[in-house]
């Protein structure tokens, strides 16, 4: 083999190493397309690495020519430049995608109209009119060139990453564009050298890109441990907030159960107890019901005051619930001048618990001066049992506690009354 027959073999094997290179790159990159089609940038950059690859196959000294040596010069050429201007489209594509701020669509779309346009004027027109817009083609080649290039710049100028090395790949590129179309017009002997600048300007941007879905999936994985955190703390913060709405909820459930004046429980919550007495099965004693009335009490509301009022009934509430409490009984804030007790046990601790009630409320001694009234605060009870659980209904055990509590007032207050089966029991003596 003579050594220019040799020469032609190196440069035809670099060619169709570029060729390779390229095709095998722009088909990586629709791969990634196809695994995240809402990135355009691959689809973009495989269709400039696929349209070069042609381009370069039919340009230079490839294999292709000593594969078929007959093949047609028209179509050859018509390949050439129609992959040019594919390339040229997708170049700029890829570049506005890549730096929208730095390559704008006033840079995009003039040049990617004239491609367009020259690209079917080369596959549908004759020939004689591609030759006559070859030189309006190129300059619009090299403008593009350019104007990516000012883009890679500006980019690189504002610290983008990978855009210094975007850059540097596109000045080596432009000088390989510049080159060619020199060579093309026969200014220059140097040869076609754009595969290689192409080769060297896609393996950039393709470790560019590459740096993008790395820092993607990066972002992703920090996203994904913060969200694992957030998660984490959200089970925690719900945990928080359900122990806290629970004790809340007991709270306003023991708030609603109390008497606001008094602050001992009220009617509510004397109901709701004297229900579940009466329903309870087995137990030690009968139940007692007694309904306490303070004697006198609007007189001495007029004569003193509502504050006054207020305070008077504060106190007989403390000596009625220090009383119950002593005794095993339980007491409730009735309502007005009204309280009520409820005790389980036999009848005479509950004559005695009557007994001390009125004794307690005595002994206070509230000063009571309205007219009619004793010179203190006395209070009359009345109270009903029923025996056996279930036996008397909530409403009977009332009306039976507030006639013997009538029956006290009636007999001159300051005392207690019980009502006991289906009879009063004699007015007990003060």
């Amino acid at each position: 083999m003579t050594a220019l027959q040799g020469e032609i073999v190196r440069s035809a094997s670099l060619d169709m190493f570029v060729v390779g290179a390229l095709f095998i790159i722009g088909l990586y990159h629709l791969g990634l397309f196809a695994a995240r089609s809402k990135n355009l940038s691959p689809l973009y950059f495989a269709l400039f690495c696929i349209s070069i690859s042609l381009r370069s196959l039919v340009t230079g000294k490839t294999s292709l020519f000593v594969l078929l040596p007959d093949f047609p010069w028209d179509t050859t050429v018509r390949i050439e430049y129609t992959t040019m201007a594919i390339a040229l489209i997708s170049f700029s594509l890829f570049t506005r995608s890549l730096y929208p701020k730095e390559y704008s669509k006033w840079n995009l779309v003039p040049g990617l109209a004239l491609s367009v346009l020259y690209g079917v004027l080369r596959m549908a027109g004759p020939g004689w009119l591609y030759l006559r817009l070859l030189a309006g083609f190129q300059l619009v080649i090299m403008l593009i060139t350019i104007s990516c290039v000012v883009a890679f710049g500006l980019a690189a100028w504002r610290r983008k990453e990978g855009a210094a090395l975007a850059l540097g790949a596109a000045i080596f590129l432009a000088a390989t564009v510049l080159n060619d179309i020199l060579y093309n017009r026969e200014l220059l002997t140097t040869g076609y050298y754009i595969p290689l600048g192409l080769l060297v300007y896609v393996l950039a941007n393709s470790f560019i890109l590459g740096l993008s879905y790395s820092r993607a999936y990066a972002s992703a994985e920090n996203l994904a441990v913060k969200l694992q955190a957030l998660n984490n703390t959200l089970e925690e913060k719900v945990v928080e907030r359900t122990v806290k709405l629970e004790e809340a909820n007991k709270e306003l459930q023991k708030q609603s159960l109390l008497d606001r004046l008094t602050g001992i429980a009220n009617r509510r919550a004397f109901e709701a107890a004297a229900k579940e007495l009466l329903n309870e099965k087995g137990g030690n004693g009968s139940l007692y019901l007694y309904l306490i009335d303070v004697d006198h009490f609007k007189k001495y509301n007029d004569y003193y005051g509502h504050l006054a009022g207020d305070d008077c009934l504060k106190r007989i509430a403390g000596v009625l619930d220090r009383t119950a409490s002593r005794e095993g009984a339980s007491a409730y804030r009735y309502g007005g001048g009204e309280f009520s007790l409820l005790y389980k046990g036999d009848y005479k601790s509950a004559q005695q618990l009557a007994e001390h009630i009125i004794q307690e409320v005595r002994a206070s001694s509230i000063p009571h001066q309205a007219p009619g009234a004793s010179g203190f605060v006395t209070a009359s009870c009345g109270f009903a049992v029923s025996k056996a659980e279930g036996s008397g209904k909530f409403e009977q055990l009332i009306e039976a506690a507030d006639l013997a509590l009538y029956q006290a007032k009636q007999a001159g207050r300051d005392r207690y009354c019980v009502r006991k089966d289906s009879f009063l029991t004699a007015t007990a003596a003060k």
